[in-house]
């Protein structure tokens, strides 16, 4: 489907309520000031009348009064649900929702919401004073607080104890976990012991590792039944030893030949072939697939264990080879291009047992099942299990998810990139299942292209599945194209640079979309983009980050004031110098006074741990907040009072803090007192303090 244009994409967010509209917004194209303005639309608009239109009907029947605002405005909010994947997030969703709220209210629209705001008229501003005041009835909040509320409205449908609390930080679960291992254990060593359990302690894996794989399994969502399930079988393991072999013979072969050539390698060499050779042999052997594979771990763990940092990774980053390569026959491949996938698909053999494996699965699956039921007993529930338990109960419970349909009329969905198929389980039941009541309007605003980083365990091909069936129920995609943020320069450089590698695949990564500058700026003389290499004369591989941060630091000093020459009527306050981290802050701000170039810091840690500011900001306290004892405290101790720390008690004694408080108000007798203590302190303290 090809995208609206950004405009159409705009307007399209404050027009369409009732089908689902998946906008798709890049970095910096006002994707929080979309949905906000959506909000800020249907509250106004169609989400007010819808609801004024049944409060009004309910009072018909009741033969009551027309509903007063403030009842439209609580059932307007209560209908709309905002789901983000921060507390961060929600606050500030939160937060821009309520200012635009109070702009309207005081006769602001804003630019994304003029136009569809403009047919409510000058009721608006009487609404968005009423919806204000009832802002916290919105249900503004993290996914995970979404799903521990439905939970909690449903415990006994989902399985729960009706008290069931969130260990979030795991202490309660890993202290069930150790009762479970200690228990279960002790079971399986009495007599002539457990065979699996026996020959994982003879593997080392021991007590401690099965509470880690323990932990994991549950954080993850594995259930026994999974477990149950062998996730590698025979025709996988076929599949594997077969690529295993596609990779590593031409490596074995080009190594058996050209071994011999490599000065001070061909002991090492002549020996690795053979053991390449014994696992290719084994690789194609008359065995089972699993008893293959094995074997072939074997030899893979040995070549690793003996050669992978002396030869291997040097081998596969063509490191000490010029002189090498010279000497291959003409026609051969690079001996990286050879070495590199080898060592590749060594280390990703590295350690894998389907032995181990399935003693540990027999293993696990009671454990966990064990450890599942403790938990539900006790009431604890991973902050993880909260999406799929929730997203089991809408799945099975057909009442309880039409009934969490009808208390919402919006839902919209922040990051939706970030989602994971947990999450689009969820938000499917809710907005795009058939059947029931009729679903809430929907609204997600994501960019695909953030999901490869896997925050939050993103799920391309999920995200792509969803969206692909919120179509089919009669969606629409629209796309931001206009960035806001950044000059045409940078976003040049961006398409430049990635959209060449980014090409399209499938629930792996999406294509590439250009951004457009909202913004325009001449050429600037300098080139708009640079890319420094930093390093020393042993070279960029051989230079350490704090070496290599320094030469750039003196590179970026030595370039602003080859600028300021240039352009001598730039200010220094033109220039600026934006860091990843604040590591390597120091290094930077020392360069620029070597090289005398004024600088003001934001966010500079160490600047508020300086002992001239701590001080000052408690004089300022002390005086500004009455009843700040801590900063009176660190007042008197500083160099602008100077009291020794013997005065301190007597003076305490002396009701001093009340005392002071109590200044300000021109009464004089109070200043009297005060200075009748001090002298009162000062005598007492003669001789035991200096000063």
């Amino acid at each position: 489907m090809k995208p609206l244009a950004d405009a159409a994409a705009r307007q399209l967010a404050v027009e369409r309520f009732e089908v689902p509209v998946l906008l798709e917004a890049g970095a910096g194209t006002g994707k929080t000031r979309a949905l906000v303005s959506r909000l800020l639309t249907w509250t106004l608009g169609p989400g007010w009348r819808e609801a004024e239109e049944r409060l009004t009907s309910r009072a018909r029947e009741r033969r009551a009064a027309p509903p007063a605002d403030d009842l439209v405005a609580a059932e307007v909010l209560d209908g709309l649900v905002a789901i983000t994947f921060t507390e961060a997030a929600a606050a500030e969703m939160a937060g821009r929702l309520a200012t635009s709220l109070a702009a309207v209210a005081a006769g602001q629209l804003p630019e994304d919401a003029a136009e569809s705001l403009a047919a409510v008229g000058p009721q608006a501003a009487l609404r968005a004073r009423r919806l204000v005041d009832e802002l916290g009835r919105a249900r503004i909040q993290t996914i995970h607080a979404f799903c521990r509320g439905l939970l909690a409205e449903h415990p006994f449908e989902a399985g729960l104890h009706p008290g069931f609390r969130v260990d979030a930080d795991e202490r309660e679960v890993a202290r069930l976990a150790d009762e479970v291992l200690a228990d279960q254990l002790t079971a399986r060593l009495a007599g002539d012991g457990d065979p699996d359990l026996l020959a994982l302690l003879a593997d080392r894996i021991g007590p401690e590792e099965l509470r880690e794989t323990l932990l994991f399994a549950l954080r993850e969502g594995v259930t026994p039944a999974d477990l149950e399930r062998d996730p590698l079988p025979a025709a996988f393991a076929e599949t594997w030893l077969a690529e295993v072999a596609r990779v590593l013979a031409p490596f074995a072969a080009d190594l058996a030949a050209f071994g011999p050539r490599l000065p001070r390698n061909q002991t090492a060499a002549t020996e690795m072939a053979g053991v390449l050779d014994a696992l290719l042999r084994a690789s194609r052997s008359d065995l089972p697939p699993l008893d293959r594979l094995e074997s072939v771990v074997a030899a893979a763990d040995e070549i690793l264990a003996r050669w992978e940092k002396s030869h291997l990774a040097p081998w596969a980053s063509g490191e000490g080879l010029t002189t090498i390569e010279k000497k291959r026959p003409e026609g051969a491949l690079p001996f990286p291009t050879l070495a590199a996938p080898a060592l590749s698909i060594l280390r990703d053999l590295r350690g894998v047992s389907p032995a181990r494996l399935g003693r540990l699965r027999r293993l696990l699956a009671p454990l966990l099942g064990a450890l599942r039921e403790r938990m539900r007993r006790q009431g604890a529930v991973l902050f993880s299990d909260l999406l799929a338990r929730a997203a089991d109960l809408l799945e099975r419970r057909r009442d309880v998810r039409d009934a969490a349909r009808r208390g919402i009329r919006q839902l919209l969905v922040d990051e939706f990139q970030d989602t994971d198929r947990q999450q689009c389980r969820l938000i499917a039941q809710l907005a795009l299942a058939p059947g029931g009541p009729p679903p809430p309007g929907l609204f997600v605003v994501g960019d695909p292209k953030q999901s490869i980083y896997g925050w939050r365990r993103a799920d391309l091909a999920a995200y792509e599945a969803f969206l692909a069936d919120a179509v089919a129920a009669g969606g629409v995609r629209a796309r931001l194209e206009v960035n806001f943020r950044s000059l045409p320069a940078i976003l040049d450089e961006v398409t430049r640079a990635v959209a060449p590698s980014m090409v399209a695949e499938p629930g792996i990564q999406p294509e590439f979309q250009p951004l457009v500058a909202w913004r325009t700026a001449p050429d600037p003389a300098p080139p708009a983009v640079e890319f420094w290499c930093s390093a020393t004369a042993e070279g960029l591989d051989k230079t350490q980050s704090a070496a290599a941060s320094r030469i750039e630091a003196a590179a970026v000093a030595r370039d602003l004031l080859a600028r300021r020459a240039a352009e001598p009527q730039r200010r220094w306050s033109d220039f600026g110098i934006l860091l990843r981290t604040t590591s390597d802050q120091e290094i930077f701000l020392q360069a620029l006074r070597v090289a005398g170039v004024p600088f003001e810091v934001e966010r500079d840690r160490s600047y508020w741990r300086r002992r001239e500011v701590i001080d000052l900001n408690a004089a300022v306290r002390a005086i500004l907040l009455p009843g700040d004892h801590l900063a009176l405290l660190a007042l008197l101790r500083s160099p602008f009072v100077g009291v020794p720390d013997a005065a301190l008690v007597p003076l305490w004694r002396g009701r001093f803090p009340e005392r002071f408080d109590a200044l300000g108000g021109g009464d004089r007798a109070d200043e009297a007192a005060l200075a009748a203590l001090f002298v009162a302190v000062e005598a007492e303290i003669a001789g035991r303090a200096p000063g």
